[in-house]
C-alpha cells in the first residue's frame, strides 16, 4: 500500500497478517508486543473502512436507484408552453459525500464519488466525471 494508492479492507488486513507473522519470527518481546498492538491497529482500520465503503455504497444506490425494466412507466408528452415554464425539481441530497459532490469543468456534470479516504476532521473523497472521466480530490468536512 503506497501513501498515493486509497485504503482498502483487503490491504489493512495483509498488513495486519504481515505484522502477525513478523511477530512470531522475532526473539525480541519488546519488539513483538509493538508488532502484535499494529496488527490490532490494522485490524480497527480495515472494520473501519469496510463500514465507509458500505456507507458510500448505500449513500450512492439512495441517490441513483434502479428501476427494473417491470418497473418502466408510460410517459405522456406535455405540451410545448408548459415544457418552458416548468423548472426541474432538485432533491436533497442524501448524503454530505453527495451534497459536496463537484461540476464537471468540461461537461458541467456533476461528479460521482470514487474513493474516500478518512481523515480526523476531513475526509478527502476523489470524485471522477462519469461523461468525461475528469478527476477530482476534494477535502469534505465531517459533520
Amino acid at each position: 500500500m503506497r501513501e498515493d494508492e486509497p485504503i482498502t479492507a483487503e490491504g489493512c488486513r495483509q498488513r495486519a497478517a504481515h505484522c502477525a507473522s513478523a511477530a512470531e519470527r522475532t526473539s525480541n518481546e519488546h519488539v513483538r508486543h509493538l508488532l502484535h498492538a499494529m496488527e490490532k491497529m490494522w485490524l480497527k482500520l480495515a472494520t473501519e473502512t469496510e463500514r465507509v465503503e458500505t456507507s458510500i455504497r448505500l449513500a450512492m444506490q439512495q441517490a441513483q436507484p434502479e428501476i427494473a425494466p417491470n418497473d418502466a412507466r408510460p410517459t405522456v408528452a406535455a405540451p410545448a408552453v408548459q415544457a418552458q415554464t416548468m423548472t426541474p425539481r432538485r432533491e436533497k441530497p442524501t448524503s454530505r459525500l453527495l451534497a459536496n459532490a463537484p461540476q464537471c469543468s468540461r461537461c458541467n456534470a456533476t461528479m460521482k464519488v470514487r474513493t474516500l479516504r478518512p481523515r480526523r476532521k476531513v475526509d478527502d473523497v476523489a470524485y471522477k466525471c462519469e461523461d468525461c472521466g475528469e478527476q477530482v480530490v476534494v477535502a469534505v468536512p465531517r459533520v
